[in-house]
């Protein structure tokens, strides 16, 4: 009995040990990967101040990789990163990673679900299994499943543009994406070393050493040598052909057949002029090996860019880094690569719409108990979140060298910031929580579509032809912006002013100080959009000859300053009453959205810069609101009105 116990705790000792084993061996395992993952990621935050050249602008590869994913996945975050554990933290990596990936071990990223579909008959149509839930196919699914439909893809791209069908549209555009995808999965593969020549003596008599792996870009150095050995080798018999010498340059002919298939890999724009055609465009490496003879600085430049890609894949983070500052250093750059890569990483805007959102819901509770500190928190966070917008617009400014104003996303951000920041200087003056509502609602609204313009790429963009001037963007630009801005903010203060005038007799005494308000910013804003208009004026006759064409975005700017003047005519003439004057001046706000946004959609005009074709419906629901809204109240504080004397009679 006693053996069988001393048996049976053996056993059990042992069963243990081995599960105390097996856990360790887990625990190691994540270890590892964790260490890789962080390698990786820790690599690739590294590339992601390498300078490239992409749509006319120098910027660092962490913009490009953020406007790629934005592109194939609507999002600038990876989320399906193997290294990550569910258990462990979200799922999400920054878009350098994936793009790093995707340039340095392309086989693997194109097993990864990166392009985000949400119409399922394009899946469908493809013979591909729907993905209900993420909506996010791999380049591998697509590849195949466009392959099967070559024949209707070609008869789509022969139709006029007007008579596709939503699906078939979205076919073409996949079918480009991915074409995209592919470009740009190829463009180091002629830097990478990754061939294998299999014969140390065919490497000794390149002039390589043994066992080296080389990139097309050092074979293609021996091109002369080795065309001059594959003419020997073809003149030799059957038998010595099959020697290993043979074989090998004749598989490594048939490598560099392969490899000359990325030839037409053009997105990766890495390799700068040198320093006497600072002005043209960059190359991509594989432009660099499209045969023709490299001079001293494009070899140098071709050989920095190996030793970097050669430093990436061995995970010598910090290696890397030094190499890729010396990289752009060597390259005559005068851009702010490095404050763009901070600003990415920052991400101020979209900081500021969680804090915005705060501020709002602080304001909310106040009125529950606890007003007066959570009041004060309300505002608290409304000027941290202003700050935090103050910020990004002055790095953004700083990035570019010019005022930031020149698009529909920066004149968002722009005005947003202008009613956040006149909402706080008049809360110190005002104290009465109205300011820190209208700046709150109007920063989580203004934020949230200024987020939605972003989506669509890279926002620090080139300026069109017509805007490249800083003097007129710092004087008409601005000023009419500004004014925009403050009109917005009128149009909300009059809002605030209606509502008040249907409550109770503590309402009643609070609306006359927002009226007084309403009024002063109304003369404000007024001032800004005459005078941004005349200036717009001016620089029309500068740049086009016509002080004044009846252009749209003329008419808009014109639109709004007739409709303040209306108001501000109609209450200093005693036509207006308060509450028809604040319910005009409420309606300005739908002036603002057709100046600003409205005009866009007409696709006519010199100021054919930054349109939507995605607004028109919320453009045409907001003005409805506005009108509903406003008449709405309007009756309801007229009603009010009118009992109020009635009870006083």
């Amino acid at each position: 009995m006693r053996n069988f116990i001393t048996a049976m705790n053996f056993f059990e000792t042992l069963k243990y040990s081995a599960l105390a084993v097996s856990l360790l061996f887990v625990y190691n395992s994540h270890a590892t990967e964790n260490e890789a993952r962080d390698i990786e990621e820790a690599v690739a935050d590294s590339l992601g101040s390498l300078a490239i050249q992409d749509q006319g602008r120098i910027k660092p590869l962490d913009t490009f990789a953020r406007a790629s994913l934005l592109a194939f996945q609507s999002k600038s975050t990876f989320e399906h990163n193997p290294y990550r554990s569910s258990y462990e933290r979200p799922d999400k990596s920054p878009a350098i990673w994936w793009l790093t990936r995707l340039m340095l071990d392309p086989q693997t990223a194109y097993e990864q679900k990166v392009f985000k579909i949400r119409t399922d008959e394009v899946v469908q149509s493809m013979s591909i299994p729907v993905d209900a839930d993420e909506q996010l196919y791999s380049f591998k699914e697509l590849g195949e499943g466009l392959n099967r439909i070559s024949g209707t893809l070609q008869a789509i791209n022969e139709k006029e543009p007007n008579e596709r069908s939503r699906v078939e549209k979205q076919l073409l555009d996949l079918f480009f994406k991915t074409g995209q995808y592919l470009d740009i999965s190829r463009s180091l593969t002629g830097v990478i070393a990754d061939i294998d020549v299999g014969s140390d003596v065919l490497l000794e008599e390149l002039g390589f050493e043994p066992g080296q792996k080389l990139s097309y870009f050092d074979v293609i150095q021996k091109k002369a040598l080795i065309g001059e050995k594959l003419m020997a080798w073809s003149k030799l018999g059957d038998e010595e052909k099959r020697s290993p010498e043979g074989v090998a340059l004749s598989n490594l002919a048939r490598v560099l057949q392969s490899k000359m298939q990325d030839l037409s890999s053009r997105s990766f724009r890495v390799i700068p002029p040198d320093a006497d055609h600072r002005n043209e465009d960059w190359s991509t490496p594989w432009g660099m090996l499209d045969g023709h003879t490299l001079n001293e600085w494009e070899l140098s430049r071709m050989e920095g860019l190996k030793e970097i890609v050669a430093l990436a894949q061995a995970g010598d983070v910090e290696g890397v880094a030094q190499k890729v500052d010396a990289y752009n250093a060597e390259s005559y750059l005068e851009s702010s690569i490095g404050l763009e890569v901070f600003f990415n990483k920052s991400d101020f805007f979209y900081r500021s719409l969680y804090i915005y959102i705060l501020s709002c819901l602080l304001l909310w509770f106040s009125f529950i108990g606890f007003s007066k500190w959570l009041s004060r928190l309300s505002f608290a966070s409304l000027a941290f979140a202003t700050g935090l917008q103050a910020v990004g617009i002055v790095v953004r400014c700083l990035i570019l060298g010019r005022p930031p104003v020149t698009n529909l996303y920066e004149s968002i951000i722009f005005v947003c910031g202008i009613i956040s920041l006149s909402s706080v200087v008049l809360e110190i003056f005002w104290r009465k929580n109205i300011a820190i509502f209208v700046g709150g609602i109007s920063g989580v609204v203004l934020t949230f579509i200024g987020l939605r313009y972003a989506s669509e790429g890279d926002t620090l963009g080139m300026l069109v032809a017509v805007l490249n001037d800083n003097f007129w963007l710092a004087t008409h630009v601005l000023t009419i912006t500004i004014g925009y801005g403050a009109a917005f903010l009128a149009g909300m203060v009059a809002h605030v002013y209606q509502v008040l005038r249907c409550g109770g007799s503590e309402w009643q005494k609070m609306s006359k100080g927002v009226f007084s308000v309403s009024l002063s910013i109304s003369f404000v804003a007024l001032f800004f959009v005459v005078i941004g208009t005349i200036l717009g004026g001016i620089w029309a006759d500068q740049s086009w000859g016509r002080f004044w064409g009846w252009d749209p975005k003329e008419n808009g700017a014109l639109l709004i300053a007739l409709w303040l003047l209306i108001v501000l005519h109609g209450r200093l003439a005693g036509y207006l009453k308060p509450l028809e004057y604040a319910a005009g001046l409420g309606l300005v706000n739908i002036t603002v959205a057709l100046a600003w946004f409205g005009v866009n959609l007409l696709s006519v005009g010199l100021h054919n810069y930054g349109f939507d074709d995605g607004v028109a419906t919320g453009l045409f629901a907001y003005c409805g609101i506005e009108v509903l809204f406003t008449g709405i109240v309007y009756i309801i504080g007229k009603s009010k009105e009118q009992s109020l004397k009635t009870k006083s009679a």
